[in-house]
């Protein structure tokens, strides 16, 4: 019986990228002209992933110095990516101690690898927001919020992309971010006293944003 063969991952992604950018129209033969003009491209950007993971491993073994999180190690030479609760909390602890430590570099690679075990978990994305923020400045950062916020659609992701917008001086991309986190508790009320007061800063927020594009 004849074994599949696994195909180069690049190749699927080039696909899935050509798939999102061409007519329907066009032919069979241009859909795989497109795939080999992107091929390199796609391996290249998954060499930097294997070495930016390789680079943040380094990393949480130099500030896991009692080795708690070697099961996790091995498992990712396993193939199975996705750490439990508790190497979840170790993980992000060592990455915090990192930032506070003033060492941003290591904090911003840390966030963004946990980012890529927990894809779901928007908290990471929005950490490593902040922390691209303290170490390349908000022209850098608002390109991530506004990745997170179309990924998420959650009132305080919104929120957060929408003050960066309003930093850099983005006052209609805000207005649009602070409008969409307002129509989400139109669907859903604040039901708990954090949630009240949250609206109230989206709406002081959204006030301001108003007499920007007015």
């Amino acid at each position: 019986m004849e074994t599949f063969k696994q195909q180069d991952p690049s190749s699927l992604l080039a696909f899935l990228q050509v798939l999102g950018e061409i007519d329907e129209t066009q032919s069979g033969a241009s859909i795989i002209d497109r795939i080999l003009e992107n091929q390199t491209r796609w391996q290249s950007f998954i060499e930097q992933q294997k070495q930016h993971c390789q680079k943040s491993m380094q990393l949480f073994r130099f500030y896991d110095t009692k080795n708690k999180l070697k099961s996790l190690w091995i498992r990712l030479q396993l193939g199975k990516y996705h750490p439990n609760k508790k190497e979840l909390t170790l993980l992000n602890e060592y990455a915090t101690q990192a930032k506070e430590s003033g060492n941003l570099e290591d904090a911003f690679h840390m966030f963004s690898f946990m980012a890529l075990m927990c894809p779901r978990n928007y908290v990471l994305y929005l950490k490593v927001c902040e922390v691209c923020d303290q170490l390349h400045g908000i022209e850098a950062a608002v390109q991530l919020y506004e990745m997170t916020a179309r990924l998420f659609e959650e009132p305080n992701v919104l929120f957060l992309a929408a003050e960066c917008e309003a930093r850099c001086g983005h006052w209609e991309q805000a207005k649009t971010y602070v409008t969409q986190a307002l129509a989400i508790f139109e669907q859903r009320p604040p039901s708990t006293p954090q949630e009240m007061e949250f609206k109230a800063d989206l709406k002081e927020l959204s006030e301001l944003v108003e007499k920007a594009c007015a």
